[in-house]
């Protein structure tokens, strides 16, 4: 992801930010330099848009970001739509608002009718390295005719679809998270399977209920922290993470390399078995043991002679 976004004066004069709710513009802004990765392209989540641009603001609710995205999807600002098993937002004039000199490439699929531009060092490489160039010489983004298509009438479908009958977030799931950073949230997996969208809704509450867990039992959910979480929701069932993160809690090691180190145990020996470390037993204590056992066999003895007459030694 680019270190810098850039955001034009022009946006303070425009009509329709003009006359927009603040709070809308403020996460327009965020959107932009926050959230969405170097294609313009981020995870329509509410739960972790909240997360990255109304960190201490825990009067911002879910209901209200997505009434916010409601508006910029039906006014084209923004597009969202599934791809890949993914709710995802895609910014409609993205290489109108950027021109950077480097930009990777999304971990997500575009909207139909998107051209990406890539410009980025093959993995491994530096300075002098090789360069990975796709559609740099491109306008990028949608093309004439896709755009009239997707921005005004096949969006208003996919939204019809995707938004309109979706549940009410659940509040008190997301008023407590509170993260830093400013790494992309973005999870893996590049799935082609199309889930449902109450399955996908599923999924974010999931993430929402992780983080939960992890802030009230460990601590502040870092921007590292935060994307080894949502590996791990990829690999473990949510329940075996809370329960880890409570097991870590529970030793008093809070950290999230113990809470890992207990899922992996899990995965190998089975859920629930225990991972406290066996204390050591010194060598007086195993002295003290023997003599206790000894002293058990000789009363066993004593005993047995006496019930079957049998003469003392």
């Amino acid at each position: 992801m680019a270190n810098r976004r850039m955001i034009y004066q022009d946006l303070f004069e425009d009509d329709y930010f003009g006359m927009a709710d603040p709070l809308l513009r403020l996460m327009w802004i965020g959107l932009i330099t926050a959230v969405a990765d170097d294609q313009g392209r981020m995870l329509d989540n509410s739960s972790l848009i909240k997360s990255k641009v109304f960190i201490y603001d825990r009067e911002i609710t879910e209901q209200m970001i997505d009434s916010w995205l409601n508006t910029l999807h039906k006014d084209n600002k923004i597009v969202r739509y599934e791809a890949g098993g993914h709710r995802l937002i895609q910014i409609v004039k993205w290489w109108d608002y950027q021109t950077p000199a480097w930009a990777s490439s999304s971990r997500y699929e575009p909207p139909t009718g998107w051209t990406d531009r890539v410009r980025c060092h093959i993995s491994g490489s530096k300075q002098g390295g090789r360069v990975e160039t796709i559609n740099w010489e491109n306008k990028g983004g949608f093309t004439k005719d896709t755009k009239d298509n997707t921005t005004d009438g096949a969006t208003e479908v996919l939204h019809n679809k995707l938004h309109n009958e979706l549940p009410k977030p659940i509040n008190d799931v997301n008023d407590d998270v509170n993260v830093n950073g400013d790494i992309n949230v973005n999870g893996d997996g590049d799935g082609k399977t199309v889930t449902t969208v109450s399955e996908t809704q599923n999924s974010n509450s999931e993430v929402a209920e992780v983080f939960k867990a992890y802030e009230s039992e460990i601590g502040i959910l870092t921007s590292f922290v935060r994307e080894e979480v949502l590996d791990a929701i990829e690999r473990y069932p949510r329940d075996w993470i809370i329960e880890a993160i409570k097991e870590a809690a529970k030793n008093n090691v809070r950290k999230w390399s113990y809470a890992r180190a207990i899922l992996e145990s899990w995965k190998v020996n089975g859920y629930k078995t225990d991972v406290r470390p066996k204390e050591k037993v010194s060598s007086n204590s195993k002295k003290v043991k023997h003599e206790d056992n000894e002293e058990r066999v000789n009363n066993f003895r004593k005993l047995y002679k006496e019930r079957n007459n049998v003469p003392q030694n």
